[in-house]
């Protein structure tokens, strides 16, 4: 979720177009850990895959954001949890569209049990992998992971919100000095990859994502994730992207998580407030059930379903929504209703047992 626009007095002016693109990460890396910090999810990944900058807000975000991220990121832990359920024995690979400083890949394979995951890549802009892969680089924490780790073959949803997973894993140990780095570098410090993990710059709009087939199996059962990303690409970049995935992976699911309805009252004050930070979103749609009819008409998934963040509400347990409503006050429940509705999570399937569900 996005802040209100911030005053830019006394900040240097950018005139790079896609540079206010490049910054909702810090949106979104500060309300993750803001979140984090009031314990309505639990992420120790987080704070190292950040940094603090004078675009990113208060530290502190409201309880609307903060309930707002919690709602989001059980959904998307739900669906990627019961991808590898589908996968069963069967190791699989993840594509994030647009990764950002997002943490999944850590938190995944911290687990007491991690996934049975094959590869993991990320994309981004160059900008944006080069700090990451400094991070990953000068954080043995994040570093050792990148590593494979035993798994079990079946994997069972472990929610990453109230159960004790404060604290990094044993396995996250320091490594020497002198033993070698379980990564190479790629592309002059703008990337890295790992057995497990790639990291690579590369801008969706016009580049070609034939080159990251070389770091994955397209007889793997892929899930490709895109938060807040083909919104901000005109529909024919967007679509490039969801026929990417058609033609090269006959096992796929695709999760999405955007804004959606910026047609109505509301949706007009978030289009206009977005505008002010040079923010456009072309391929915005309506609504979750127009955006998951893209994933079935432009990458011909054979099953494909969306709800609000406000619907996944209704379908978070009781006990967890109890829990995090003693974590803050929330003095305007309508208002957390007008603004969930207008995010969104849509899913889509293909392939023998891919049939995706946020219910199971």
């Amino acid at each position: 979720m996005l802040p209100p626009s911030l005053p830019t007095r006394g900040l240097p002016i950018n005139t790079d177009p896609d540079e206010p693109v490049r910054l909702t990460d810090n949106d979104a890396a500060t309300s993750r850990l803001s979140a984090a910090t009031l314990e309505y999810l639990q992420d120790p990944f987080a704070a190292l895959l950040y940094k603090s900058s004078p675009l990113a807000g208060p530290s502190r975000k409201p309880p609307l954001i903060n309930i707002g991220t919690h709602h989001r990121t059980w959904a998307l832990d739900r669906l990627v949890d019961n991808f590898f359920r589908c996968c069963g024995d069967e190791a699989a690979q993840v594509v994030s569209l647009g990764a950002g400083s997002d943490t999944r890949f850590w938190r995944l394979m911290n687990r007491d049990t991690p996934p049975n995951l094959a590869h993991y890549l990320e994309l981004d802009f160059p900008s944006m992998t080069s700090l990451k892969a400094q991070r990953i680089a000068r954080s043995p924490k994040l570093s050792s992971l990148l590593s494979p780790r035993p798994v079990s073959p079946q994997v069972d949803h472990q929610p990453l919100f109230f159960e004790n997973t404060t604290n990094i894993l044993p396995t996250t140990q320091i490594l020497p000095s002198s033993q070698k780095q379980p990564y190479q570098v790629l592309h002059g410090g703008q990337g890295l990859t790992s057995l497990l993990y790639t990291l690579l710059p590369l801008d969706l709009r016009n580049q070609p994502l034939s080159s990251i087939l070389s770091y994955l199996d397209q007889s793997r059962p892929t899930l490709f994730l895109a938060e807040c990303v083909l919104c901000y690409m005109i529909p024919s970049e967007g679509n490039k992207v969801l026929e990417f995935f058609r033609e090269n992976f006959s096992r796929c699911v695709g999760v999405i998580y955007e804004m959606c309805g910026l047609e109505d009252t509301f949706g007009k004050v978030m289009r206009r407030n977005l505008a002010s930070r040079n923010l456009s979103l072309p391929g915005v749609y309506a609504s979750p059930s127009t955006l998951a009819e893209r994933l079935l008409i432009e990458g011909k998934f054979d099953r494909a379903d969306g709800i609000s963040l406000w619907q996944v509400r209704s379908i978070i347990p009781e006990e967890e929504l109890k829990r995090i409503s003693r974590l803050e006050q929330l003095d305007e429940v309508e208002e957390l209703k007008l603004v969930l509705e207008h995010y969104c999570v849509v899913w889509g399937s293909k392939g023998l047992n891919m049939n995706l569900t946020l219910t199971n």
